[in-house]
């Protein structure tokens, strides 16, 4: 799975994600439910093929703009936001996507169907679903 894949689910708009834009990418999120995904601009080896996607991930319970913000803060007791926001303390390579959607289940059916099909394709799950 590649991120062009992704074009017929609706991911089709990508911004930068990086420390130095949080202002700029908190005022494009919305305050809606949703799915999303983090990409890296350059593809990278998998246990199959190779990947651009770092990252799958949705917002039930809270609007993605407030989901995606966790990541610019890296809690040090959730493991996925401490990792994200110190590669993105590293590196300014990442772009990130996002649907809205409706209700919290449709939010976790799409996160599963995306984590299968990625696992599916490359053995693995996404460096930062990876446990």
């Amino acid at each position: 799975m590649h991120s062009f894949d992704l074009r017929h689910r609706g991911f089709k708009h990508w911004v930068d994600f990086r420390l130095t834009n949080e202002a700029e990418l908190g005022n494009t999120l919305p305050d809606k439910n949703g799915a999303y995904v983090i990409r890296d601009r350059c593809d990278f080896g998998r246990y199959l093929k190779t990947s651009d996607i770092v990252c799958i991930g949705h917002a039930p319970k809270q609007s993605l703009k407030n989901r995606i913000s966790l990541y610019f803060k890296g809690y040090k007791n959730q493991r996925t936001n401490k990792k994200i926001h110190d590669w993105l303390l590293r590196f300014n390579t990442f772009q990130i996507s996002w649907i809205e959607v409706d209700n919290a289940e449709k939010c976790e059916e799409i996160e599963r169907e995306l984590l299968n099909a990625y696992q599916e394709d490359h053995g693995e799950l996404p460096p930062f679903n990876a446990q």
